[in-house]
């Protein structure tokens, strides 16, 4: 299923969402392989069963977690992924505050960084998609967050608003949180080796 079908669904259905993942990047300019699409939804069930009848007969709903709600495909091929805006304040800025970029609903990219951060300091994700995080974030930080922005000052209050949005769903985890956001941004900007 595509972004635009996904969109044009939830939208019929009046659901506020946010496309985010694979897609979201690809709207600002990292084009990668995605098999998925991942959003953000007011309501998460009624959004994956209103994503499953604009798929017709061949997907089913299936609850993928405490998270997140999938949409399959008969074969079992995850088609959506669809995440609650009740999962943290990074989750309700998306939705709230999103842009149009390749005429998708995505999240502004510091509420993406934001998102990123905290899917890849999720022990329990992937290593490898952890990794993907990372390069994510990398490259948001050196083509949109920074490359763009003139004032150092306004990087800076860009930077501990991440920070803050982080840290505000860490619950104050400064492991997970804003004080960790803020060392990987002076990582990156400095070239040092992060990746361990």
């Amino acid at each position: 299923m595509t972004c635009a079908a996904v969109t044009e669904a939830l939208e019929m259905h009046q659901i506020a969402h946010a496309i985010i993942g694979g897609h979201a990047m690809a709207a600002y300019g990292c084009v990668r392989y995605t098999e998925d699409v991942d959003v953000i939804a007011a309501e998460k069930q009624s959004a994956a069963q209103v994503i499953a009848a604009a798929c017709g007969h061949a997907a089913a709903v299936v609850q993928a977690g405490a998270h997140a709600v999938s949409v399959c495909a008969a074969d079992g091929r995850r088609l959506v992924d669809v995440l609650s805006m009740d999962d943290g304040n990074a989750c309700r800025r998306a939705v709230e505050q999103q842009v149009l970029r390749e005429d998708l609903p995505v999240p502004p990219v510091d509420v993406l960084i934001a998102l990123k951060f905290e899917a890849m300091t999720d022990l329990s994700r992937p290593k490898n998609r952890r990794s993907l995080d990372l390069h994510d974030i990398e490259y948001l930080v050196m083509t949109h967050l920074t490359a763009h922005v003139i004032d150092d000052g306004e990087v800076q209050r860009r930077v501990q608003g991440i920070a803050d949005l982080v840290e505000s769903d860490a619950l104050g985890d400064a492991e997970r949180g804003g004080k960790r956001w803020l060392k990987l941004y002076d990582d990156i900007r400095s070239d040092r080796d992060f990746s361990k």
